[in-house]
C-alpha cells in the first residue's frame, strides 16, 4: 500500500470488483519506516502486530474514502444524500491521515504497545467485500437508496468497527494525542447514527444501530479554587459526561498534560497559577485548545471580553447562569462536531 494518498486512490481504482485490498496489500507493501530494536521476543512481536493491524486499517480507511466518494457522485441528484456521503468519504480520508501519524508516532517512539487480538484473513476480507459492495452498488444501472444504506449499515457496524475500536482505546493508553482521534471518530460514528435513525422507515437499515460503540466519553475538566462551585459545575455537567476537577491552574496543567479534553471551564483567580497563564500555556501544548475553552470569572467584564476576543475563546460571567454555561457548552460541542 503507498504512502501516497493519489497513488492509492488510483490503485483502489484498479481494482477489478471482488478483488480485495488485502491480496495487493500483501503481494506490493513494504514497511515505511525502520522498525526499532526491541527488548525481547514479545515486545518484537507487539511490534509487528500493531503496525500490520495499523496498516490494514490504514488501507480500508483509504478504500472507504473512495467508495463513499463514488456513491455520493452516483446520488449527485439527491442533495442531502450527497452531501451526507461526501461527508463520510472526508472523515474516512481524515482517519486515513490520522492512523498514519499514529505508525508515525509509535515509529519515531520506538514503542508499541502491547497487542492481544489477531486480525484474520476472514476478516480482513469480509470487510473488504463490504466496501466493494458499496462500490459496486453506486456503480449499478439500478441502484437504490435503501442498498446503499444497508451497505453502509453494514459496513460502519461490521468487525471493522471492532478492531477500530480496539486500536483506538489501545492508543490511548500511550499517547493523550489519540484521545482528541478517538473523539473525531465519535464525531463520525454520531453522524451516521443520526443520518440513519432520521431516515424513513422504508430505507432505514434495521438491527445495526446497537452495535454502534462510543469510542470517546466527551470529558471535561473544571477548574475553580472554590469546593462548592467546582462541585456544582461538575454536578450539572456530568449528563453522560466524565468531568475531572482541578483547585488551581497548575493542578489542570498537569491533567491538560495527560489527557484530552473536550471541554475546559476555568476560572481566572485563583491561586498558585491563574487561569490566563493556564490557558497560555496549555496552549503552547495543544493549538486547538482556545476552539474548546470557556472562562468563567467575576472580573471586570471589560478586561475578560478584551482577552477572550484576542485569544478566540469564550466566557461567561459570575454569578454564573447555568443555563447560559450549558448552552455555550452545547454550541462549542455543536461547533467541533460540525468542523471535526
Amino acid at each position: 500500500m503507498t504512502e501516497s494518498r493519489g497513488e492509492a486512490e488510483s490503485l483502489a481504482r484498479e481494482l477489478p470488483a471482488g478483488v480485495p485490498l488485502l491480496a495487493v496489500m500483501d503481494g506490493t507493501e513494504e514497511h515505511v519506516f525502520a522498525w526499532r530494536e526491541a527488548r525481547g521476543p514479545r515486545e518484537d512481536m507487539d511490534m509487528k502486530e500493531m503496525t500490520d493491524i495499523l496498516r490494514w486499517l490504514r488501507g480500508v480507511e483509504e478504500l472507504a474514502s473512495l467508495a463513499y466518494r463514488e456513491a455520493a457522485e452516483r446520488f449527485a441528484s439527491d442533495a442531502e444524500l450527497s452531501a451526507f456521503l461526501g461527508q463520510l468519504a472526508e472523515d474516512e480520508r481524515l482517519h486515513y491521515h490520522l492512523i498514519g501519524s499514529a505508525r508515525e508516532l509509535f515509529s519515531d517512539s520506538g514503542k508499541f504497545p502491547r497487542n492481544d487480538i489477531a486480525v484474520d484473513r476472514a476478516t480482513r476480507e469480509r470487510t473488504e467485500e463490504l466496501l466493494q459492495g458499496i462500490r459496486e452498488e453506486a456503480q449499478h444501472p439500478a441502484a437504490s437508496k435503501a442498498r446503499v444504506f444497508d451497505c453502509i449499515a453494514r459496513m460502519e457496524f461490521s468487525e471493522w468497527n471492532d478492531v477500530f475500536l480496539y486500536a483506538m482505546r489501545t492508543c490511548q493508553q500511550y499517547s493523550k494525542t489519540f484521545h482528541g482521534i478517538a473523539a473525531e471518530i465519535q464525531a463520525h460514528r454520531d453522524r451516521v447514527a443520526s443520518y440513519i435513525e432520521a431516515l424513513p422507515e422504508d430505507v432505514r437499515p434495521s438491527g445495526h444501530l446497537a452495535r454502534l460503540q462510543d469510542v470517546w466519553r466527551r470529558r471535561f475538566l473544571v477548574v475553580d479554587d472554590s469546593p462548592v462551585l467546582r462541585g456544582l459545575l461538575c454536578d450539572v455537567l456530568t449528563r453522560d459526561n466524565e468531568v475531572l476537577a482541578a483547585c488551581d491552574g497548575q493542578e489542570a496543567l498537569a491533567l491538560l498534560q495527560r489527557s484530552y479534553f473536550d471541554v475546559v471551564i476555568s476560572d481566572i483567580e485563583m491561586p498558585v497559577m491563574d487561569g490566563y497563564e493556564l490557558f497560555r500555556r496549555g496552549r503552547e501544548m495543544d493549538a486547538s485548545l482556545p476552539e474548546r475553552f470557556i472562562f468563567c470569572s467575576g472580573v471586570a467584564e471589560e478586561e475578560v471580553e478584551a482577552f477572550c476576543r484576542d485569544s478566540g475563546t469564550r466566557y461567561v460571567l459570575k454569578p454564573i447562569n447555568l443555563s447560559q454555561l450549558w448552552q455555550t457548552v452545547q454550541e462549542m460541542l455543536t461547533k467541533t462536531k460540525e468542523t471535526s
